[in-house]
């Protein structure tokens, strides 16, 4: 498990890559929605906390690709019944970010069983682990009452850093690419 800090970088990261945006600055709105989708798989510590164990359900369901395909159809289904108009380019983007965080997880350290994440449910339960362990992991406790507390250490700390030592400069440079581009995206806007 990674931080919300990774995750959210994670997620601009592929945002920027995915639709270009590398040319003009991110509005707040779709600041929020980059931390709130990228951070999403990680509402499995909801339904611990509820159940009395906040690590109970960590990295199952929420950590596929079949949650991403999930919560891209929501979005747009949301959209559609909002807007009264289909948004398959929200639920392309709404896709990546959940994709960049199972990315970033993938390739976290992971010192719980079981190891790794159910990628590729409901296809299968098997978890997988990516090698080589690139992103230091997260010390949180297993009681709900030590549970946010635990959060808040000196080796969490230090897991922040590395993510920001990592992706800040990866997001630099789609930023850089991106402009060089001259602002190609994957997606294009219709006008």
């Amino acid at each position: 498990m990674s931080t919300p800090v990774g995750h959210s970088i994670a997620g601009y990261i592929a945002l920027a890559a995915a639709d270009g945006n590398t040319r003009r600055r991110i509005s707040l709105s779709a600041a929020a929605a980059v931390v709130v989708f990228s951070n999403l798989p990680d509402i499995d510590f909801l339904f611990g906390y509820a159940a009395g164990s906040p690590n109970r359900f960590h990295h199952q369901w929420t950590h596929s690709v079949g949650f991403a395909v999930m919560a891209a159809l929501i979005a747009v289904s949301i959209w559609r019944i909002v807007k009264k108009q289909w948004n398959l380019r929200l639920g392309f983007l709404t896709f990546m970010l959940v994709v960049s965080h199972l990315v970033i997880d993938l390739f976290t350290i992971d010192r719980s069983a079981p190891y790794g994440l159910q990628l590729l449910w409901p296809i299968s339960d098997h978890y997988y682990i990516g090698r080589p362990a690139i992103f230091m992991d997260v010390m949180k406790a297993s009681t709900q009452k030590a549970f946010i507390p635990s959060l808040f250490s000196y080796h969490n700390l230090k897991t922040v850093i590395w993510e920001c030592v990592l992706l800040i400069p990866a997001g630099l440079m789609v930023r850089r690419i991106g402009k060089k581009c001259n602002g190609t995206t994957i997606l294009r806007r219709s006008k």
